[in-house]
């Protein structure tokens, strides 16, 4: 009977601590930035994940445009919910076009005066 008691006691413990506030915390900040990135002008923005050394990843799923200025504003406005530390992803780098320089050959020589 004691070790029943026993059982059901750490299964007890064990429910409380994973409902505890501080376990539920840890989710907040992640969450709390989903839901502001979305409700400024990025609907689709996925959930994301921040690792134990501070960079956030995107979940999958969602369909976002890093290169528009509505995702770069919706981060910038929200990233005060994340946790201090937290290490925003880069915005992607737009490569100028290069304009292929074309060589100018050289003027032919002028013939010689006959002499």
């Amino acid at each position: 009977m004691r070790l029943i008691t026993t059982a059901v006691g750490m299964t007890l413990l064990a429910g409380l601590a994973l409902a505890s506030p501080t376990v539920a915390a840890a989710d907040t900040p992640a969450e709390d930035f989903t839901a502001c990135v979305r409700t400024h002008g990025v609907p689709e923005f996925p959930g994301v994940t921040v690792t134990s050394d501070g960079a956030l990843q995107l979940k999958s799923g969602g369909r976002i445009d890093p290169i528009s200025a509505t995702y770069r504003d919706a981060v910038a406005a929200c990233a005060d919910r994340l946790p201090a530390g937290t290490t925003l992803p880069r915005p992607p780098s737009i490569a100028a076009p290069t304009v292929p320089t074309l060589a100018t050959p050289a003027a032919p020589a002028a013939p010689a005066l006959p002499g």
